[in-house]
């Protein structure tokens, strides 16, 4: 009989193995399914975060287009002027003569969050997740990516960059809702970057030569697009004390 015909001797695998092996799929398959569920459940079905007790304001009749709030913006948060990663632009209008910043408006529904697959958008709750502060200063340095270090509980839809993957889908996501996309992107960093109201001192209030920026503070503000297709620039629970408390202040 030729040997070529002969049944080779292979491997075989107790019942118990077979068992072990099909677990262990089984198992992997369950979390692959549990991370898909969560995924889509994160983005169909958001958890609605506590109102912004901040935002900036502009005012685009007195704006000259300096751009000194671009600089100021980058200095403070990347240590180096970068006016194309500011977390407030400013745009010209070339028809009509104007210059319109763009700041974030950290919106009631916040699109930038909800399109986050990772959950890396947050809300700035002034805890950074109940991790004690120095573990947050170890971790971010030894990951080479950071989170906001001006916690300070004022509820900006702020990114943690330690869980960010560089999708740009909240990139996306802001631009849907507004043209110019209000969230930034670190392509050397591979993160998306946005206005975290500096700890509820924003920089780019303070230094706008002409006050041309303000900043509006309350204990919950409606701002921003609302979820049913508008978008209050200018939150009413906050107009008493735009004028006569923020106007031109140095913080």
């Amino acid at each position: 009989m030729s040997k070529h015909n002969e049944t080779p001797n292979l491997p075989k695998t107790s019942r118990r193995k077979f068992i072990a092996g099909a677990a262990i799929i089984g198992s992997l398959a369950t979390l692959e399914g549990a991370s898909a569920i969560n995924y889509f459940n994160h983005k169909n079905e958001p958890k609605t975060p506590p109102k912004t007790k901040g935002v900036v304001l502009m005012d685009q009749v007195v704006c000259g287009g300096c751009r000194s709030c671009q600089a100021a913006c980058t200095v403070f948060n990347d240590g180096h002027c970068q006016p194309d990663l500011a977390r407030i632009q400013v745009i010209k209008d070339y028809f009509e003569g104007d210059f319109l910043p763009q700041p974030c408006q950290h919106c009631t529904w916040p699109a930038c969050m909800y399109s986050c697959p990772t959950g890396a958008l947050q809300t700035d709750s002034g805890e950074e997740g109940g991790i004690p502060e120095l573990e947050v200063r170890l971790t971010s340095l030894l990951s080479g990516k950071l989170t906001p270090s001006t916690t300070k509980g004022t509820n900006a839809r702020i990114v943690n960059e330690r869980e960010c993957i560089g999708c740009q889908q909240c990139v996306e996501g802001c631009a849907k809702i507004f043209n110019l996309s209000r969230v930034r992107f670190n392509s050397k960093k591979n993160v998306a970057v946005k206005c975290t109201l500096c700890g509820g001192a924003p920089q780019c209030v303070r230094f706008c030569p002409v006050s041309g920026i303000l900043f509006a503070r309350g204990d919950a503000l409606t701002t921003g697009y609302d979820g049913d297709g508008n978008i209050i620039w200018r939150p009413p629970e906050a107009e008493a004390k735009r004028e006569d408390q923020l106007r031109g202040i140095l913080w």
